[in-house]
């Protein structure tokens, strides 16, 4: 994580990160924190900007079972495939192919029917 150190620099994150940092500490939330990036335990599916959410799980079935019931909130999962789920692949998730759907809406249909009615 250390490359990315240069984001404390940025002085909205860093008053992101500061803030939670606070926030935690007041409230006495355990956390992990590297002194630029914030980790915690959490099966939230957003965190805060300078926070980074983990969670472990000890079988696949049951992280496949946690995603398949988030799935609506869930734009997509990036990684290894997960039985039962479609994953893209890392780095990839930023590179759609043309029938890719952002939240399965078809764009160019949709904006035909517009134009339709």
């Amino acid at each position: 994580m250390e490359k990315y150190k240069y984001l404390a620099d940025h002085h909205k994150y860093a008053n992101n990160y500061l803030y939670q940092r606070s926030v935690y500490l007041m409230n006495l939330v355990e956390h992990l924190d590297n002194g630029f990036l914030l980790l915690k335990e959490d099966s939230g599916l957003s965190s805060p900007v300078g926070t980074l959410y983990y969670e472990y799980y000890t079988e696949t079935e049951i992280l496949s079972k946690s995603l398949a019931d988030k799935k609506e909130k869930i734009q997509c999962i990036a990684g290894r495939a997960i039985p039962g789920l479609e994953a893209i692949p890392f780095g990839r998730t930023q590179h759609p192919e043309p029938w890719d759907y952002a939240d399965n809406m078809d764009t160019l249909f949709f904006l035909h029917n517009l134009y339709k009615n």
